[in-house]
């Protein structure tokens, strides 16, 4: 099962519909499922905060899983090579993590089984959130062999 928790809500109900629309496609392959992780809403100084977060994502750190984070420092792949790794860690639960606004503490980057980097551009989370469900989907349609240039 491929799973994506994210720190905070999507906000913007446009963004909202696009992922229903991923998440919806994507079923036909495979469930990939979504959780919202609470939002730090404490004044506090950046560090702290991703202190903070990188509790409550630890929390959900699966220790069969394989435990993704998507960090701007994080490999680069093609599109079909994202298909190729999901397909060869399809027996393993994937989860993916985005963080909150600051991104990751290093403790919790320590902790990861990988880092991938969407692109050398900086996307805001809530555009990150629908790339990432489109390319999953994407990787689902490579891997069964059906047309994804469209």
């Amino acid at each position: 099962m491929i799973k994506i928790f994210w720190i905070g809500k999507t906000k913007n109900k446009d963004i909202s519909s696009l992922l229903d629309y991923y998440l919806k496609i994507s079923s036909k392959f495979q469930p990939v499922k979504v959780c919202d992780l609470p939002k730090v809403k404490k004044n506090l100084p950046k560090n702290e905060i991703k202190e903070l977060e990188a509790e409550t994502i630890l929390s959900k750190f699966e220790p069969y899983a394989m435990n993704i984070l998507l960090d701007e420092n994080g490999e680069q792949q093609t599109s079909v090579q994202f298909a190729k790794f999901l397909q060869t860690n399809s027996s393993r639960n994937i989860n993916f993590f985005i963080g909150g606004a600051f991104g990751f503490s290093e403790k919790i980057k320590a902790k990861a089984d990988l880092l991938f980097s969407f692109s050398q551009f900086t996307f805001t989370h809530d555009m990150i959130r629908v790339l990432l469900c489109e390319q999953i989907y994407r990787a689902f349609t490579i891997s069964a062999g059906k047309e994804y240039h469209y």
